[in-house]
């Protein structure tokens, strides 16, 4: 699946906040993403979701930084936002089993269970067999 810029933009924040990429520097991406990983460790979801918010989504980085993103999404049941943000990241760095994973699992989870619908066949199934048993008694009885 095939998302727009547009819709990409929106999910990580830019756009619905009007504020552009900045350019850092490697390795202050680096320590912008480890203390807001930090950040997301300690539970201020929130608060790590806003630290990463300007940092770049393609490059070396990209990935990494796409990755907590859907982390911190997925830890607020926003899990939609996290399989867009996997997506991403799985299609810039196709070789990190790790994304790969928890893209599966999301999608795994987002997908609906049929669990439901075999307890109601089963139920319905029952019922039938059991009118079925009620009509050929009460026929017999007469």
């Amino acid at each position: 699946m095939r998302i727009t810029q547009q819709q990409y933009e929106r999910i990580v924040g830019l756009t619905s906040r009007g504020i552009a990429p900045v350019r850092l520097e490697p390795e202050n991406v680096r320590q912008v993403l480890y203390a807001a990983a930090q950040v997301a460790r300690r539970g201020h979801l929130h608060e790590a979701e806003t630290m990463i918010t300007s940092l770049p989504l393609t490059g070396p980085l990209g990935p990494a930084t796409l990755d907590l993103k859907a982390r911190i999404c997925a830890q607020q049941g926003r899990l939609v936002e996290a399989q867009l943000c996997w997506m991403e990241a799985v299609r810039q760095s196709p070789g990190n089993e790790a994304y790969r994973q928890c893209l599966q699992y999301v999608t795994r989870t987002l997908r609906p269970s049929r669990l439901p619908l075999l307890i109601c066949s089963i139920t319905l199934t029952m019922l039938v067999v059991m009118a079925l048993i009620l009509a050929y008694v009460v026929g017999r009885m007469q």
